[in-house]
């Protein structure tokens, strides 16, 4: 059994450091990528720090070529998939920021960013919720509502969200699929397998 690591982030003293790779030389038995934090400090979308202490700190990291373009508010899409942008914005800053003061930086860069993709104030400040825990420090869930059944239709901007309410009212669920559009019909980036040759259909 082979168990891979992708990333390890550690604080250590420069006297330290060295006694550490010893140890972990003599364990693993295949090949060892190190990264220095100062060689990189970019690991999974996270800006790692140090303070004086020693004390690991970490924020969002993003590249110099990051646009802060995110689907736009206007764009044709449900609104349950514009609101997942918010949402996951903010628990991205809520999870990785380690300090308020960090947190706090990144939820003013969030909202200007936003804006900036034509969301509105609402939208923004539901999405930001953070979701209440319970007293073991898990999120608490809503109740799943019963269904009858489920209908899946296309989306059509200003008609399908009040269609959903009203179906589900009366207990049927319904999801959104996109509509045919131009880049469905154009582009095809693998070739159809003929027939013949069609494995695992049975």
């Amino acid at each position: 059994m082979m168990l891979e690591i992708d990333s390890v982030v550690l604080s250590l003293s420069v006297g330290s450091f060295s006694s550490l790779l010893c140890v972990i030389c003599k364990a693993v038995l295949t090949g060892i990528l190190l990264n220095s934090a100062t060689m990189s400090n970019d690991i999974l979308d996270i800006y790692i720090l140090s303070d004086d202490k020693g004390t690991i700190i970490t924020k969002v990291y993003r590249k110099a070529t990051h646009t802060d373009l995110y689907l736009n508010w206007h764009s044709h899409h449900p609104v349950s998939a514009r609101m997942a942008v918010v949402r996951t914005l903010f628990h991205r800053a809520q999870t990785v920021c380690s300090n308020k003061e960090l947190l706090e930086e990144e939820h003013q860069h969030l909202k200007t960013v936003l804006k900036l993709n034509d969301y509105p104030d609402w939208a923004i400040h539901k999405g930001s919720k953070i979701k209440q825990q319970n007293n073991d420090g898990q999120a608490t869930v809503k109740e799943k509502k019963d269904f009858k059944g489920f209908i899946v239709i296309p989306y059509v901007k200003g008609l399908s969200e009040p269609y959903k309410r009203v179906m589900e009212k009366i207990g049927i669920q319904v999801f959104f699929k996109g509509g045919t559009t131009l880049k469905n019909m154009l582009v095809a980036p693998k070739d159809k397998d003929p027939k013949g040759k069609t494995q695992n259909i049975v």
